[in-house]
């Protein structure tokens, strides 16, 4: 008999393919009677603003700007945490033990800090056959989170894209199936990880 999923990280992003990888991590704690741990990033987003930062370096941008910036990533910031937490209240709803914890950061390389800090056992994430440019050049956060990951790593892939929809759980996810491969990863040293925010339902 396999041994039980007993944490099981949801790494939730705002894309087509959130509310698949929130069904799949919720059926298997269920299942295993696991904490759920959610976790989704929020990009810093350095190189859109690249051009910004330097010339507020020469003097070229006022300060309102500079404080404009700050405050729309913070808006961000607090709509992020806001959004993983409707996904909590789902879960939390049903029974299921959850944790949320919203980073700031490279979302592969903070998923991978989580893993190893929180000790799990199982990663949740999603990953859409329709790759850009820049990801077929370098690789997508899912490649490397499936080489760097200290746990296993179960993908959810999608045919095609989907319109967002607010958190719910399918009445028949049964016969919404989605593809999933669990993929054995190997580990290698990370640093401790930078959560801005944390909590757990009970």
């Amino acid at each position: 008999m396999n041994a039980p999923f007993r944490r099981i990280i949801a790494a939730i992003d705002r894309c087509d393919l959130a509310n698949a990888v929130f069904e799949q991590a919720f059926i298997l704690a269920q299942q295993h009677h696991s904490l759920l741990i959610l976790t989704h990033c929020t990009s810093l987003k350095i190189s859109e603003h690249m051009g910004t930062f330097i010339d507020a370096g020469f003097g070229l941008v006022s300060p309102a700007k500079l404080q404009q910036l700050d405050e729309d990533y913070r808006d961000q910031v607090d709509e992020d945490y806001q959004w993983l937490c409707d996904y909590a209240s789902v879960a939390q709803a049903e029974g299921v033990c959850t944790q949320v914890i919203h980073q700031v950061g490279e979302a592969c390389v903070q998923i991978c800090r989580l893993a190893k800090h929180s000790c799990a056992d199982l990663i949740v994430m999603g990953r859409s056959r329709k790759l850009g440019l820049k990801q077929r050049l370098f690789g997508c956060k899912t490649d490397y989170v499936m080489r760097y990951a200290p746990c296993p790593v179960m993908v959810v892939q999608s045919e095609s894209h989907t319109q967002y929809l607010p958190p719910q759980i399918p009445p028949s996810i049964a016969e919404q199936p989605h593809q999933a491969d669990i993929h054995l990863t190997d580990w290698k040293p990370i640093h401790p990880t930078n959560t801005i925010r944390r909590h757990t339902w009970n």
